[in-house]
């Protein structure tokens, strides 16, 4: 029998395979902080609030789980997309009694991206040991390391495509989101789903934020976590670009559903 690792947190109950999480390189740190109830307190508090047992929620970047196994019981089903073949192995065993998970070994990518597979691995904006399974590993269209592979893709059209009743949108993809921001913007407007989009700015290789002008227009409303359980709004693209280059890692709720939350909550 495997030994497991159990944290309490968030009101939920944690279970991580420890023979499973033994090479993932930020595995204490995250136990450490579902402890303290600090790591992704951000993250917890915006799905916790769209919690719909009617709806599916997506989970980009799931790296070993935690996210996937918070959201198993707040929704319908979980969609999970996770391209780290380390990280991977690790997701399987922690989610292995998840019965409402649909989980694609995929790497994410842009609508108009022209190939079946790219290339993954560990991360290349960083200097020093970045080992896979640390939750930082990236997606790329050309092999820079030896032990880079090739994974399939998926892009956000082929999930709308399979899947049609998704609420909200969590995507953390260290950088990713770079080349995959605008349609998920536009995939979010189209189907009225909210989404949750870490930014890495600091990683990127066009640090041009004026092509984003158009979808952050358009939101309805978009928030950044402020502390404690307080959001705050950004009024327009204008103050969110600001927002990103004075806090090149910080994530963003881009809401797009308002009025259907506001009916939920008169009820």
């Amino acid at each position: 029998m495997n030994e497991i690792d159990e944290v309490n947190a968030y009101g939920h109950n944690f279970k991580f395979d420890k023979k499973a999480n033994k090479d993932i390189g930020s595995y204490d740190y995250v136990l450490k902080g579902l402890k303290n109830q600090s790591w992704e307190l951000d993250t917890f508090l915006v799905l916790a609030n769209h919690s719909n047992k009617e709806k599916s929620v997506l989970d980009i970047g799931a790296w070993i789980g935690p996210i996937t196994m918070y959201c198993s019981n707040l929704y319908k089903e979980v969609i999970s997309i996770e391209a780290d073949l380390v990280a991977l192995k690790a997701f399987k065993e922690n989610t292995k009694d998840i019965r409402n998970l649909n989980l694609y070994e995929k790497a994410f990518v842009e609508n108009n991206f022209q190939d079946d597979f790219v290339y993954f691995g560990e991360n290349a904006s960083q200097n020093g040991k970045n080992e896979l399974g640390n939750s930082k590993s990236q997606a790329r269209k050309q092999k820079i390391k030896d032990q880079d592979y090739k994974i399939s893709t998926i892009n956000i059209k082929k999930i709308f495509d399979n899947h049609k009743d998704i609420s909200i949108i969590k995507c953390d993809i260290e950088g990713g989101e770079e080349n995959t921001a605008i349609d998920l913007l536009n995939a979010c407007k189209e189907h009225s789903v909210d989404l949750w989009l870490s930014f890495h700015y600091e990683w990127w290789k066009n640090k041009n934020l004026e092509r984003f002008n158009d979808v952050f227009n358009y939101t309805d409303q978009m928030f950044f976590h402020k502390h404690a359980a307080l959001f705050e709004m950004l009024k327009n693209a204008d103050q969110l670009k600001s927002h990103i280059e004075k806090n090149p890692f910080s994530t963003i709720l881009f809401k797009f559903n308002k009025f259907k939350i506001e009916e939920r909550n008169e009820k």
